[in-house]
């Protein structure tokens, strides 16, 4: 598998993806990969980007505990999401198009033990 980060390249054939050396993943970095169905993001990451996963055959994602910002459509027309655990204590505020297009009711939502009744206030239960 070939990734050149800076680019927007990365090779469609790839199934699983750990991310490992850099801080934000980039506008569009995945969009389309529909052979991508699953990705853990590292601690070092800190950002999720503009359509960064839009369209991709994603089924489950974990978004850690120090992302800061995921920006719109990130996770649009993704519709092969099944689940998203989530590490955040407290909600991070993001905008409905996050998941625009993605029929949430069908997913899991997985959240630290104890923070659910932040996240029912927050509306961000699926």
């Amino acid at each position: 598998m070939v990734l050149r980060l800076n680019t927007r390249f990365i090779a469609k054939e790839c199934h699983f993806i750990k991310i490992l050396l850099f801080k934000n993943i980039g506008d569009l970095l995945f969009s389309g990969c529909t052979s991508l169905s699953s990705i853990d993001i590292p601690e070092n990451v800190t950002s999720i980007n503009y359509q960064a996963f839009e369209g991709s055959g994603i089924s489950s994602i974990l978004i850690p505990g120090n992302i800061t910002n995921i920006e719109e459509y990130a996770f649009g027309k993704c519709t092969q999401l099944q689940e998203v655990t989530i590490e955040w204590e407290t909600p991070l505020s993001i905008m409905e198009t996050v998941f625009s297009e993605v029929d949430l009711s069908l997913c899991i939502l997985k959240v630290p033990q104890g923070t659910l009744p932040a996240y029912q206030i927050n509306n961000l239960t699926f």
